[in-house]
């Protein structure tokens, strides 16, 4: 018995010697890459996020028009997450944009992606994000 205590004893020790580094290197690498996005230009933050809304609405036409010529009904809850990112992207492009109209926007899609049980729809996160860009950009 005293064998088998002195295994899970080593093994135990061995393992807390590997996963407790990995932790803290990846909880540094998490916090430097945060910084380092903060530092970042607001106006280039801004740039992405619309980037990222155009590609995403661009990508799901694409099927919604793919699965459209086959008569699928099986995606029509793609046209009006194509809407969000389209609306969100125009908010991004927009100078005169309110974080107030942004995060209305955010509400509006958690609730839409909520109903609809979706999962990996992130309009409503990338709206809120932008939503507090626009409000320390009015800060400035």
């Amino acid at each position: 018995m005293s064998d088998a205590l002195i295994i899970v004893s080593i093994v135990s020790i061995v393992v807390a010697c590997v996963v407790l580094p990995l932790i803290l290197l990846v909880v540094r690498d998490a916090r430097r890459h945060r910084l380092q996005e903060e530092q970042r230009p607001l106006k280039d933050r801004i740039a992405e996020i619309r980037s990222d809304a155009a590609f995403m609405a661009d990508q799901l036409q694409a099927v919604l028009d793919r699965e459209t010529a086959q008569q699928s009904d099986a995606v029509h809850w793609i046209a009006p997450v194509v809407g969000y990112y389209r609306k969100l992207e125009a908010l991004a492009g927009a100078p005169d944009a309110s974080a107030e109209e942004i995060q209305r926007l955010a509400e509006e899609a958690s609730k839409y992606v909520r109903q609809h049980r979706l999962k990996g729809i992130f309009v409503a996160m990338e709206a809120e994000r932008l939503a507090a860009l626009v409000r320390k950009r009015n800060a400035a």
